[in-house]
Parts: C-alpha cells; structure tokens; sequence
C-alpha cells in the first residue's frame, strides 16, 4: 500500500548533517539526529538507550534544530511511531504548534533542499 504524505520529506542525513534536541518528560533532555524532515514533522534517530523509553504518543517538547536555517522553530512534537532494527533505530515524529508562516517555512525549506539534491536533478 501507497503512503500519502501531505508534505514533501528531505533527507537530510545526505544534504547536511543535523542534530535535533528535545525535552520529554520521562527523561529530560534527549539529542538525536534528523534524518528526514518535512513540514508535518521528523524521523530522528535515537541512541538505544533512549529509544528504549520511548512510546507512541510521547509528547516532545521544543524539538530545536541543530542548523542555523532552523534554529528559530521549535515545534513540539507526538511520537507517532518507534522503530527499532538493527541498522536504523529512532522515532517518527509529528509536529504539533507550527504556526502557518513556519510550516511554509519548514516546507520551502525541505523543496529547496530537494533542489540542491543530484537524485532530484537527475
């Protein structure tokens, strides 16, 4: 079956590296990485230690992005699902308090993203 996404997603792993932070309430401050990013939310990968504590439906709190381009959003966000294989493990997040203007924001940014991309030149 077809996934429909509302918005575009950017890879960001193979366009610039990229940290995200976070507060839960379980267990503080958490960092992962971005490895993909739309404007409805992330897939940030986890170290197993926190990946462990985590579960659909955790809130995160002021998600902050470790680029300059994005350093002035900080949406929350609600795990909406936890993966945990052996090569990739991390959590998908949805965004949730984006205001119009920084979804449009986020979004211009993920379709600039995927201009500068070889893949989407080719």
């Amino acid at each position: 079956m077809h996934e429909k996404r509302k918005f575009r997603r950017l890879a960001i792993e193979e366009v610039a590296k990229c940290q995200a932070r976070f507060r839960t309430d379980n267990q503080g401050v958490v960092t992962g990485h971005v490895i993909s990013l739309s404007a409805g939310g992330a897939f940030l990968a986890l170290d197993p230690i926190f990946l462990a504590k985590m579960d659909v439906g955790l809130i995160l709190q002021s998600i902050q992005f470790g680029k300059a381009d994005l350093a002035h959003i900080r949406p929350d966000g609600e795990v909406v699902y936890v993966l945990d294989r052996d090569r990739l493990k991390g959590i998908g997040v949805a965004f949730t308090g984006l205001s119009g203007p920084q979804i449009q924001e986020l979004d211009a940014y993920v379709n600039q993203g995927l201009k500068d991309t070889p893949l989407f030149n080719a």
